[in-house]
């Protein structure tokens, strides 16, 4: 099973409908305290497998990270379990200013 990527656009329309999704912020607590995307929530890379039971995959997965590097590598272990995972190509260091609203600092 191929990881879709989808774009920062892709995502603000997921987040504008109000779809029911689990957006997770794979990063380091230090990076997410710095500013994450709101609704999201934090499951470092660093202890991801410790905290993997808490996923929901019964409902659309979204990973993301600074650029997309890591989120694509745990989107990428995940599908090779048989899990459907989406990955925010490029992260979130794709939003800038415009992007507030989306945005918890």
């Amino acid at each position: 099973m191929a990881v879709k990527n989808i774009s920062k656009r892709e995502l603000l329309v997921m987040i504008d409908a109000k779809e029911d999704f689990d957006l997770i912020d794979v990063r380091e607590q230090d990076e997410w305290d710095h500013y994450h995307i709101k609704g999201a929530r934090l499951i470092p890379m660093s202890i991801f497998q410790l905290k993997y039971e808490e996923i929901d995959f019964s409902k659309t997965v979204v990973l993301y990270c600074n650029s997309g590097a890591r989120s694509n590598m745990l989107a990428n272990m995940l599908s090779q379990q048989g899990k459907e995972v989406l990955n925010l190509e490029y992260g979130i260091q794709e939003f800038d200013n415009n992007d507030n609203a989306y945005i918890d600092k």
